[in-house]
């Protein structure tokens, strides 16, 4: 999985999609007590190629916003991240951060 800063530079090179799994540990919504332990992003440059690949994901369009960098992204947790990680072949890592 590549780092946050890495995801951003290649979607802004014009990577169709960067997938990028942080460490997170904090709840994900203002006022909300449930702690999410780790977040996928997936980081685009262009809205309509983002659109596209959460269709491709059964992800919900809906969940598109832009961040402070001007890239369109999403933020998945549970199951659709596993989905994804799945997909790309990337089981998500344990409780704990390391590998065994």
């Amino acid at each position: 999985m590549i780092g946050e800063h890495k995801a951003v530079a290649r979607a802004k090179q014009g990577e169709r999609v960067a997938i990028v799994s942080l460490p997170w540990g904090r709840p994900l919504k203002r006022g909300s007590s449930r702690v999410v332990r780790r977040v996928t992003k997936a980081v685009c440059a262009d809205r309509r190629l983002l659109e596209g690949w959460c269709r491709e994901h059964r992800v919900p369009v809906a969940w598109i916003h832009r961040a402070r960098s001007g890239l369109w992204h999403v933020d998945l947790w549970g199951r659709p991240a596993d989905r994804v990680l799945a997909a790309r072949g990337r089981n998500r890592p344990a409780p704990g951060g390391g590998a065994p």
